[in-house]
């Protein structure tokens, strides 16, 4: 039987962007790599607890706010890994080396520059993405309102969007594909483009949007990663088939729907918090809950698993996006440890 070892890592941020780093020691299996700060969780240990132990054993820093952004198993070569991710918003303490190992701050943008062990590939991806999103209603006629209505979301602190205006008119899609494009990087905001109307020619737009989103049944028709890692991808999942699906092909993270009940799904259909963490728990990818999210679900979403949530009318028919927004951040505060 294969041994099994938890583990707890800690997304410790600092102003802006900054993430901390730190450097496997000569001695160390994997030697010379960088790795997110953390460790193993002792017999009778909690995850948090660990976690709390850990940072100030390694680095000197006291997690005073930890979000669980989400957990995952890895099989390792010589046991199977269970870790405990969590994003630590705010801490105390001196942040040092307190183990001999090289530390380092560096900008998130940056991660892609360090080479990590196979593991902290999500976590890698967890660090880059904001715990809400928005996706797109539906475009319908006035091109002006449509884009007015995309600002209104970034200037209240949206810094993730699934684009799905569900038109065909390709000049059109074009046209507002390079004005979304111009918006989001203005607002440094990541943009998603949903390739359902263009399945077979997404490749003419993906100059525009930092990475392509599929729907459920194009994953399945996949056979590998459709893009290059430089382009991120993500995909609608709605089964354990569809996850482990996204996994098989390389995704980057996907939204698992409908979570709870949305408009357009019956009573019937919807998965609830149970389905989702039981689905959540078998997963390796960062995953936001979509259906029915409104800014008081954020606390249930993150402590059943979910990365976050992803909203559609909460955000896009709200008369100020900053006051959903502000409410979901007061909830992730309150991860106080």
């Amino acid at each position: 039987m294969r041994r099994l070892v938890s583990a707890v890592i800690g997304i410790v941020r600092g102003s802006f962007r900054d993430i901390l780093l730190s450097k496997r020691k000569p001695e160390a299996i994997e030697s010379g790599l960088w790795e997110f700060p953390g460790g193993k969780i002792e017999s009778g240990e909690l995850p948090l607890e660990a976690l709390t132990r850990e940072l100030h054993e390694e680095v000197g820093v006291i997690p005073s706010v930890a979000v669980p952004t989400f957990n995952y198993s890895y099989a390792h070569k010589h046991y199977d890994l269970n870790i405990f991710v969590y994003d630590v918003l705010k801490w105390t303490g001196n942040v040092r080396s307190r183990e001999g190992q090289e530390i380092r701050w560096i900008n998130s943008s940056e991660l892609k520059n360090y080479d990590m062990p196979v593991p902290n590939k999500p976590i890698k991806m967890a660090t880059i993405l904001p715990h809400h999103s928005l996706v797109t209603a539906p475009f319908v006629g006035d091109e002006e309102a449509y884009l007015k209505r995309i600002e209104l979301c970034l200037i209240g602190g949206v810094r993730l969007i699934q684009f799905r205006p569900e038109i065909a008119d390709k000049i059109l899609l074009l046209k507002l594909a390079e004005r979304v494009s111009i918006l989001c990087k203005k607002f440094d905001a990541l943009v998603m483009f949903n390739i359902a109307m263009f399945v077979d020619q997404f490749q003419e737009f993906v100059q525009y949007f930092d990475g392509v989103h599929f729907p459920s049944r194009e994953l399945l028709r996949l056979s590998k990663r459709p893009v290059p890692s430089s382009t991120l991808i993500s995909a609608s999942c709605h089964n354990q088939v569809e996850l482990l699906k996204a996994q098989e092909v390389g995704l980057d993270f996907v939204y698992l729907s409908p979570v709870l009940s949305p408009v357009s799904h019956s009573a019937s259909t919807y998965l609830g918090w149970d389905r989702s963490a039981d689905l959540v728990n078998r997963s390796e990818l960062p995953i936001y809950g979509l259906g029915g999210m409104t800014a008081s679900d954020i606390s249930t979403a993150c402590s059943v698993g979910l990365h976050g949530i992803s909203m559609v009318s909460e955000l896009w028919n709200s008369k100020d996006p900053s006051y959903t927004v502000g409410e979901i951040e007061k909830k992730l505060l309150a991860f106080r440890v």
